[in-house]
C-alpha cells in the first residue's frame, strides 16, 4: 500500500486471509484468534474471533466485510460486543474479523 509516495505497508501476495491477518494484525494478536463458520442456504459468516485474553480499548479491532466490501455498521458491531459482554472487562472491546457473505438483492 502506498500514499503520498510512501510505502505504508508491503505485504506478500497471498489467498489466505489467516496469513493476510497475521501479517497486519501481528504475530501476537493472530495467536489468540480462532476461526469461525457459520453456513445458511445463502448466507455465509466466517472469519475470526478473538480469546477473551484479547481485547482493546474501543471498537477498532473489530473488522466487519460484507461481500469482500469493509463496512462499519453498528447493529452488527453491538451484536459482536454483546456477545462478549460477560468475559471481557467492561469499557473494553474484542478483536473481531468477520466475512458475512450474502446474496444481492434489488433495492427496495
Amino acid at each position: 500500500m502506498i500514499h503520498d509516495g510512501r510505502i505504508l505497508q508491503d505485504l506478500v501476495g497471498t489467498d489466505s486471509p489467516s496469513v493476510r491477518i497475521e501479517a497486519i494484525l501481528g504475530k501476537d494478536v493472530h495467536e489468540r484468534l480462532r476461526a469461525l463458520g457459520f453456513e445458511d442456504r445463502e448466507i455465509k459468516a466466517d472469519g475470526f474471533a478473538g480469546l477473551p485474553s484479547l481485547f482493546r480499548g474501543d471498537g477498532n479491532g473489530i473488522y466487519l466485510y460484507v461481500n469482500g466490501r469493509y463496512i462499519k455498521d453498528r447493529m452488527i458491531y453491538r451484536a459482536i460486543t454483546e456477545a462478549y459482554r460477560h468475559v471481557i472487562p467492561s469499557g473494553k472491546f474484542p478483536v473481531v474479523v468477520l466475512f458475512l457473505r450474502l446474496p444481492p438483492r434489488p433495492w427496495m
